[in-house]
């Protein structure tokens, strides 16, 4: 008995030796260390998730890029960049691929390669930007506000193609029909099965209480959000991005008015940003000039929402299907890591709500997952209703128990890949604030986030601070871009 419990105890200690930890708890162990901006525990893990992918081909590999150039971002690490570099390499690479949408058909959103939002290319370019200014790299700044402002550019355009991608997908999966050699009465049953598919799914597109109750569950109104061409640009154009590419310009002695008059017809009511743009429209230079951003708090994170179709409204699952769901992701938001602030006293003014961009992005989003998810749903669902059908229509007792069994085994890969995709570079800012200020004499300014106070000492000249403050209780993060006086 003792050398049955050792060989047992031993046996368990073998299936568990060098196994780590769980995707899902690696994601737990790198939101924690967001807290306290000390990556220590998640960090090597997402190093090994990279480093497993040798080919960078994996599905989620671009998020995990990401996670680790920010949490290097977060811990003034200098390979950041290099980070950062490899993140951008792959995702462009996934660029010139086209979205697998007929392999998401069958199965979930989850089977497309992670593609970063149009935000998460923004804050990435501006990213190494702030980076490579910080290291007085000037001019691979400039490059890097370039791509960040053509990301802007390009953004109705790359949506436009996308959902072409995903109705076209969705197209062929309603054509789609297997050819076999069943009796003709089976195929005529097939095909009545794909028609009330076709249907059924228009109808639940137009039904009222589909509508609400994805707009209860998730805050998304399937009738009237998520058209882009009812969208303008001040609803996912960034007014940070574009007001700190305009300064950085204006001080690094390009052009910066463009951008600055961008910004201030994002933000009308910016007595700051208007100040801005009519200082540098009128070519007065800035003396000790200081601007000051501060990136505060964490962008929404997504959760799955398991829904149940209502039965009656899929007629044609009547008799062989007793339950339809669908899972989608809600859009949860975080908290602020400080309700106030100011910078030399004065009260700083928010730039920009992140969360309000990333609310239209996931709106545009859902336009086609939700689509996707109803018919997908529909299909699976006719993937267990057709074996019904042909047990119904044939005699021979072993046809009719491989039918019973592929049923059971549609039903059971329904259930288990009705999942939602939520996955997010889930580490931009929800809002960005900003201060314009002259240098002090003694160049020391001081920052304060509620109670929480930072002293940030200026050199002499022009300087761009930026500040990322990610939670209450997560130290501040600065940089500084600094230009020195002219000499005389």
């Amino acid at each position: 008995m003792k050398k049955f419990l050792f060989v047992l105890f031993a046996a368990g200690m073998l299936l568990t030796a060098g196994c780590g930890p769980t995707v899902a708890e690696i994601m737990a162990m790198h939101d924690q260390d967001l807290l306290t901006n000390n990556f220590n525990s998640s960090l090597p893990y997402m190093k090994g998730l990279v480093a497993g992918d040798k080919d960078r081909s994996g599905d989620d590999t671009p998020l995990w890029l990401l996670l680790v150039a920010n949490a290097e971002m977060l811990s003034a690490d200098r390979d950041a960049i290099r980070a950062f570099d490899e993140a951008e390499d792959v995702i462009l690479k996934n660029d010139k691929e086209a979205r697998n949408y007929v392999s998401a058909m069958a199965v979930n959103d989850k089977q497309l390669k992670f593609e970063p939002g149009f935000q998460d290319r923004m804050f990435l370019s501006l990213g190494k930007a702030t980076l490579y200014a910080a290291m007085n790299q000037k001019d691979a700044a400039r490059t890097e506000f370039n791509r960040m402002m053509q990301y802007q550019e390009n953004w109705l355009f790359e949506r436009r193609k996308e959902i072409a991608a995903s109705e076209a997908a969705m197209k062929k999966s309603l054509e789609d029909q297997r050819k076999n050699d069943a009796p003709a009465a089976v195929n005529q049953q097939s095909n009545r099965l794909k028609g009330d598919v076709r249907q059924t799914y228009n109808n639940l597109l137009n039904n009222g209480s589909i509508a609400g109750m994805i707009l209860k569950n998730c805050n998304y109104d399937l009738r009237n959000s998520g058209d882009i061409s009812r969208l303008k640009p001040n609803d996912y154009q960034n007014a940070y991005a574009t007001h700190f590419c305009g300064v950085f310009r204006r001080l690094n002695g390009d052009d910066g008015v463009p951008y600055l008059r961008d910004a201030k017809n994002l933000k009308p009511a910016s007595a700051l940003v208007a100040a801005d743009h009519a200082e540098a429209d009128k070519n007065v230079p800035p003396q000790n000039d200081v601007w000051i951003y501060v990136e505060d708090g964490l962008c929404p994170i997504r959760l799955e929402v398991r829904m149940d179709l209502p039965m009656f409204l899929v007629p044609f699952a009547a008799r062989y299907v007793k339950y339809i769901g669908i899972a989608l992701p809600k859009q949860v938001y975080r908290s602020a890591a400080a309700g106030a602030y100011t910078v030399a006293g004065l009260p700083m003014e928010e730039l920009e709500n992140i969360d309000r961009l990333l609310k239209v992005e996931y709106d545009v989003y859902m336009n086609g997952a939700v689509k996707r998810e109803l018919l997908r749903s529909l299909l699976k669902t006719a993937s267990q209703v057709a074996p019904g059908v042909v047990r119904d229509a044939i005699d021979d007792p072993y046809v009719r128990m491989g039918c019973t069994a592929l049923q059971l085994a549609a039903a059971s890969y329904a259930a288990s890949t009705t999942q939602a995709d939520l996955r997010t570079w889930n580490v931009l800012p929800k809002r960005v604030l900003m201060q314009h200020i002259k240098r002090p004499a003694n160049g020391v300014i001081r920052l304060t986030a509620d109670a929480q106070a930072l002293d940030i000492q200026v050199a002499e000249g022009n300087t761009i601070i930026v500040v990322r403050k990610v939670a209450v209780t997560s130290p501040f993060v600065v940089r500084q871009i600094n230009f020195a006086p002219e000499k005389k």
